[in-house]
């Protein structure tokens, strides 16, 4: 299905020309080259998600070595404050991996959501345009 950049009716794919009269052929090359250009520079993202495992990784292993750690410090009886400040410092290590992962996970959402994106700025500025007309 396509939808028709002058009245916003939604075609079938095999529709030359809308209802409107408006010819769907230009703009159908239009939105696959749009298409092919968004493709060729989303291709970067493909390791993104697997930079993402690891960045969770990295966290997690932070935090299960602070907690390996208090544990330690608590068969060794220290002082129960040491034990806290392991744990605390784990985390404080752990968070900006967690954090880089979950700034991924914004940035494919984004990365994903661009095309429908792209088609909202492109009807606001037609509306913003008819109605100054």
């Amino acid at each position: 299905m396509i939808r028709c950049p002058k009245c916003g009716r939604r075609q079938p794919a095999s529709v030359i020309s809308c209802d409107c009269g408006y010819d769907l052929q230009p703009y159908r090359r239009q939105l696959q080259t749009e298409a092919l250009a968004y493709h060729a520079a989303a291709r970067p993202y493909r390791w993104l998600p697997i930079f993402q495992i690891l960045l969770r990784l990295m966290g997690a292993v932070c935090l299960a070595g602070g907690a390996v750690g208090a544990i330690l410090l608590l068969a060794d009886k220290v002082d129960f404050w040491q034990v806290v400040l392991a744990l605390v410092a784990a985390s404080i290590i752990a968070v900006p991996y967690f954090a880089s992962a979950e700034v991924i996970t914004v940035l494919l959402t984004v990365s994903a959501q661009q095309p429908n994106l792209q088609q909202l700025l492109q009807r606001i500025e037609q509306a913003l345009q008819q109605t100054d007309a």
